[in-house]
């Protein structure tokens, strides 16, 4: 479950530099984003309001463009993989030279959105691992589950003398709470120490990284290996 924890200490760094900039905005989930957006709009907050529509727009988009490429939730080890990080790499950078340009308006957080939609290509990635249900951005889902598995533990170790099913589950919640939970203090760290929405560079050169080593280490493996190729339906681009 490496890859899960790779993942949301990259979500919680990437959150930390939204959360630390002056507008104090969510990247990697949208529930808060859409309780200020209508909370601006309430207030007449036309500015603040489209920013934060457009950056869940964003969200909105990068989920759908994984969806078309990924096509399954499950995990299951396969190029495209590659792919969706080396695009969320790229949406990364201009999200960077957008906030730097200040394109079009100085109040306007277009890069924002870039940011946001790259991290939901992320998200959607896989959300089941081993049947259970994954997300790498927010810990809402994960922290419920930890308690609810904790509560059944409670039932089955007191009431019903049993040993609980689902404990296993807590070695793949826990690594990405404490994965996220460390991206936030890196991230925080970099923020305060470069120039604020710069840091964002530091995700994105990892994660091309990362993308141009996965499909390199994916073909080499598939040409040593060509009898344990997946299926085409699986494989197709």
């Amino acid at each position: 479950m490496g890859v899960g924890v790779l993942l949301s200490l990259h979500a919680g760094f990437i959150n930390a530099i939204g959360m630390k900039s002056v507008f104090l905005y969510t990247l990697t989930h949208v529930t808060g984003l859409y309780t200020r957006t209508i909370f601006s709009l309430v207030d007449t907050q036309y500015q603040n309001s489209w920013n934060m529509f457009i950056i869940m727009i964003g969200f909105i988009i990068g989920a759908f463009v994984t969806g078309v490429l990924i096509g399954n939730a499950k995990f299951k080890l396969q190029p495209r993989y590659g792919v969706v990080l080396l695009i969320q790499s790229i949406l990364l950078f201009i999200g960077v030279g957008i906030e730097h340009a200040r394109y079009p308006t100085n109040d306007a957080r277009y890069g924002f959105a870039f940011v946001s939609c790259g991290v939901a290509m992320q998200n959607s990635m896989f959300s089941t691992y081993s049947g259970a249900v994954v997300r790498t951005t927010h810990l809402t889902g994960i922290i419920s589950d930890t308690a609810m598995i904790c509560g059944q533990w409670f039932r089955y170790r007191f009431i019903k003398k049993q040993k609980s099913p689902e404990m296993w589950k807590l070695l793949v919640f826990l690594p990405i709470l404490g994965g996220f939970g460390t991206g936030v203090v890196l991230g925080a760290v970099a923020f305060d120490n470069m120039k604020e929405f710069y840091a964002l560079l530091i995700p994105a050169l990892s994660f091309l990284i990362i993308s141009i080593i996965y499909l390199v280490s994916f073909a080499v493996y598939r040409k040593r290996h060509p009898q344990t190729q997946p299926k085409e339906s699986d494989t197709e681009m």
